[in-house]
């Protein structure tokens, strides 16, 4: 699955990978963990019930992240 321009930006920003075809694990996780912990401190909405924009763009790198 190709990444869109907005998760490209965010793993940028983060200073992660853009390439998930050939990530080490020592990489995978790194990508996987810094995604998460950006969406616990800055992806909740107001109410803290639910991800604001920035959260689903987050979960949205995480989901794309390969299974194998």
């Amino acid at each position: 699955m190709a990444l869109t321009r907005e998760q490209m930006n965010l793993l940028l920003r983060l200073g992660l990978p853009t390439d998930f075809q050939n990530l080490t694990d020592e990489q995978y996780f790194a990508v996987g963990d810094k995604v998460s912990e950006e969406m616990l401190l800055h992806g909740l909405n107001e109410a803290g019930d639910g991800l604001n924009e920035y959260g689903e763009l987050c979960r949205s790198v995480i989901v794309s992240l390969p299974d194998d």
